[in-house]
């Protein structure tokens, strides 16, 4: 794994140890860059997806649909063992196999079921990429709601006479927000 350098200084004029690490060195730590193998096994993924791309217009499913199994055993181990930068490295490869397992399905080639890797929440920072994997953290870190929010909660309904029966069941007052033109603004 990839090994992670403290920096320890000592306090001036005092006895005690200070563990120093600045926010862009811990952001460092957290996300470092994928190792040279890391990278070259990305390679050949790439080139083992073209491989199967090309038996697949060749007309010879079967092969490519193995092939396309054992890139993505390759690819789950790479994931399973990497971090979130071997994750955002092996997003084309992803998207590759998405489509590759989209175009065997329908010739009936029967194949694992493929999962987007996901990036881990506390890793995600304003640079993070947005790829298949990340994109579910990245959207429920963006869409958690302060309280005062809490009002898109509210199961709105699209008729006041709709709404006026259910006050009227539910003893509840109704908002009724009235505007010229559509809500979203598509006028």
């Amino acid at each position: 794994m990839k090994q992670t350098r403290l920096i320890c200084a000592l306090l001036v004029g005092s006895s005690l140890a200070a563990l120093v690490l600045s926010s862009s060195l811990l952001a460092s730590m957290a996300l470092a860059a994928p190792s040279k193998e890391e990278q070259v096994e990305e390679g050949q993924l790439r080139t083992l997806v073209k491989k199967a791309g090309e038996l697949y217009s060749a007309g010879d499913y079967e092969a490519s649909g193995k092939l396309i199994a054992d890139i993505q055993a390759r690819f789950d181990k790479q994931v399973n063992d990497g971090d979130n930068e071997v994750i955002v490295l092996l997003d084309g490869v992803f998207r590759s196999l998405r489509k590759a397992h989209a175009l065997l399905e329908q010739q009936g080639v029967k194949l694992p079921p493929l999962r987007p890797p996901v990036l881990t929440l506390q890793q995600i920072t304003a640079s993070t990429k947005l790829t298949e994997g990340s994109y579910s953290n990245v959207r429920n870190s963006v869409l958690a709601r302060p309280p005062k929010e809490l009002w898109t909660d509210i199961s709105w309904r699209p008729t006041l006479a709709e709404a006026i029966r259910e006050a009227r069941e539910k003893d509840k007052p109704i908002l009724l927000w009235m505007m010229n033109g559509h809500p979203c603004g598509m006028t």
